[in-house]
């Protein structure tokens, strides 16, 4: 049996205390982690407004809000109007807004959206590339074509490549 003893439940409720205090302290850090975010987001914002700057992120998101809002149509509408079809190369360096982006403007007939991709050449996941954007493109795609041949790397490389995926069912 535990023995019974004041310094004993002084040490219980010193423990419980300091239990309570590190969680406080986690979510007070957790807060401001999220204010610093917000705050930094929102200094970056004005700070490209005052230097009448874009990032390349800034453009996407531009373009997806005016697809986006009650207006959106007739975007789409200008878009189509001047093009019939896009091709995305490289397409599995694109990120899931750029996928929304392409499909809300060409997937639709007569309009015509060609990606081309290669999900073993996938290298700008460091960038918000997202493989799984194409792997869902692919599953949607309703005609796909695959290149019998590379031309540009030597048929041992292909082969070695090849194998190391072909090793799981879910290489991805």
């Amino acid at each position: 049996e535990t023995p019974k003893h004041l310094f004993f439940d002084c040490c219980e409720t010193a423990l419980s205390c300091q239990n309570r205090m590190e969680e406080q302290f986690a979510r007070y850090v957790k807060y401001l982690k999220v204010q610093l975010l917000r705050q930094t987001r929102e200094r970056l914002s004005h700070k490209k407004d005052l230097h009448n700057v874009l990032f390349f992120d800034d453009l996407l998101l531009q373009v997806h809000q005016a697809l986006s809002d009650s207006q959106g149509h007739r975007l789409i509408k200008a878009v189509r109007s001047q093009y019939r079809a896009a091709l995305v190369d490289e397409f599995q360096d694109t990120d899931p807004l750029q996928y929304r982006i392409f499909s809300s403007l060409f997937a639709d007939p007569p309009h015509f959206l060609a990606m081309i991709g290669d999900p073993k050449q996938a290298i700008y996941g460091f960038r918000g590339a997202d493989l799984y954007s194409y792997l869902q493109a692919v599953k949607r795609a309703d005609d796909k074509a695959t290149l019998i041949h590379n031309w540009r790397s030597t048929p041992g490389l292909v082969k070695a490549v090849n194998t190391i995926f072909e090793r799981s069912d879910y290489p991805f």
